[in-house]
């Protein structure tokens, strides 16, 4: 198999033509929810297994050194030995339901209420695409809280009650694109709880033998209703959802739904090779990425396609250029009046970031505004390296362009292109990828101050297209950003945040000034 091409393009046309269509369905797993702090299926089985035992054991004084010494052992071992599933029908069966579901609600959401939980872009994508239908295992109401947002939504504390279901379209109708179905139940921060439960080995078991329970319903609609299935953030370890496979590939079931499902690339390819042929033979198309952020960006081009050429520009760069020209329009972006206040507001988030983040006086700190200049071209809006008037902005935008698409150059192109964060550590050669002699030439002589760059995109419009890109740089070799230890998470979200709000800024001083303001 070491010949054959990469079968992406080829999927994605038909994605893309099932999506329009109006027949695509996306079956969401726990893998989705790691990222916005949510617990692993094994490690929430683990934790409802730990707590038990923790319990149990302190009742007896003497079972406390246990405790003390040896209950993480204790917990591993056992879970290994009873299995994954078996760990919560233990505890299940070991417990009232009451202080199950409390454990339950208590280990998946750890104190956070609903105006707590963060969104991944992946759960913002999948929002935005307002033709899909989407499935979900999860306990959690992320993607519920993704529609509520995408449809203009704020409320903190959100009534998810119109953008879920536990109950499956019936067979020969179509899914309400608005509604998210739990195929497993949910649970909320509160406690409430929906649908039909399913954590359990023996609730596993209940489902092997009754075919009519509204979980299978809910798989058999999402694996044989036409069209096409993407199955998402899930390792395919799902016993029934494998029953389900099974049972279709061994019924010959019409192949009129194409199923697909993304994993995560193994360091050996021929693993890869064989788990390919393996789901062939279950009639799953596996389409492998290098991590899951690089769902975003395969999402945008489900919905939007992909270009005839690989040199031509991603069919979504035409709505975010019309939505740059709107807002920040050439004639306003190249004027010594929004130059000097660009670097001014720039120039305070590196003042902040210094404060905020204890960066030391000898490492430097600049930050870039690019956005489109053309149909397939970024340029420099502004930056903190040169106080440049309109004229000498404008002479800057002309003569230095990265290119975007398929074929980036350098990490703002690829962060654009990719709509992903992108780093580079200690590697300022790295940033040259595709670039022209001529262009190495001038980034070298007058933008290279730096040894380490982080590109982040500002994703707008209903669709969550990447429309900016803003870049930190540092010239040192671990810059700030790298530094956070333990805080990693909340700090780079704090960044991030105040990233966020320094372009809306600079978008509110674009509007007025467009608007005439003094």
């Amino acid at each position: 198999m070491s010949g054959q091409t990469d079968p992406w393009p080829e999927y994605c046309r038909r994605l893309n033509k099932h999506y329009r269509q109006g027949h695509l369905r996306v079956l969401a797993g726990a893998g989705l929810s790691v990222d916005a702090g949510f617990p692993s299926w094994g490690q929430l089985n683990q934790a409802l297994l730990r707590k038990y035992i923790e319990e149990d054991l302190s009742r007896d004084p003497k079972s406390r050194p246990i405790i003390q010494q040896h209950l993480d052992e204790l917990v591993s071992e056992l879970y290994e030995t009873i299995g994954r599933e078996a760990a919560a029908d233990f505890v299940w069966n070991s417990s009232t339901r009451e202080n199950f579901f409390e454990d339950l609600r208590r280990h998946l959401y750890e104190g956070r209420q609903l105006r707590d939980l963060s969104l991944t872009q992946v759960h913002w994508q999948l929002a935005a695409m307002n033709k899909a239908a989407l499935f979900t295992t999860n306990f959690d109401p992320l993607l519920e809280i993704a529609h509520y947002r995408a449809s203009g939504g704020t409320g903190e504390e959100p009534d998810l009650e119109d953008f879920r279901s536990a109950n499956p379209p019936a067979h020969g109708t179509d899914p309400d694109p608005g509604k998210v179905y739990h195929v497993h139940g949910w649970i909320d921060p509160d406690g409430m709880c929906g649908g039909s439960f399913v954590l359990t080995e023996s609730q596993y078991f209940e489902l092997f033998s009754r075919q009519g329970q509204r979980p299978n319903q809910m798989l058999d609609y999402t694996l044989t209703a036409g069209g096409a299935v993407l199955i998402l953030g899930m390792s395919l370890a799902d016993v029934n959802l494998r029953r389900h496979l099974y049972l279709r590939s061994l019924n010959r079931i019409s192949d009129s739904t194409e199923i697909y499902a993304v994993l995560r690339v193994h360091s050996r390819k021929l693993l890869d090779t064989y788990q390919t042929l393996h789901w062939a033979n279950r009639g799953v198309r596996i389409i492998y990425v290098e991590d899951y952020d690089g769902i975003p960006k395969m999402l945008r081009e489900i919905k939007f396609g992909l270009p005839a050429n690989t040199t031509d520009p991603l069919p979504w760069m035409a709505e975010t250029f019309r939505w740059v020209q709107e807002r920040l329009p050439t004639g306003l972006l190249f004027t010594d009046q929004w130059q000097a206040r660009a670097s001014q507001i720039l120039g305070r988030v590196v003042s902040s970031f210094r404060e905020s983040f204890a960066i030391p006086q000898q490492e430097t700190i600049n930050l870039t505004l690019m956005g489109q200049i053309a149909l397939d071209k970024i340029t420099i809006f502004a930056d903190t390296r040169h106080q440049n008037t309109g004229a000498e902005a404008a002479d800057a935008a002309t003569r230095f362009q990265l290119h975007v698409g398929q074929s980036a150059q350098g990490i703002a192109g690829n962060a654009f292109s990719k709509g992903r964060a992108i780093e580079v550590l200690d590697n300022p050669e790295v940033a040259d990828e595709n670039f022209t002699p001529e262009m190495k030439k001038y980034y070298t002589t007058r933008l290279r101050s730096w040894r380490s760059l982080l590109a982040m995109p500002h994703l707008e419009t209903s669709d969550r297209l990447p429309v900016l890109v803003i870049s930190v740089t540092s010239n040192v070799a671990q810059p700030f950003w790298t530094r956070f230890g333990e805080k990693r998470a909340e700090y780079r979200d704090e960044m991030n945040q105040a990233l966020e709000l320094t372009v809306r800024e600079l978008l509110t001083i674009s509007q007025h000034k467009s608007a005439g303001s003094p």
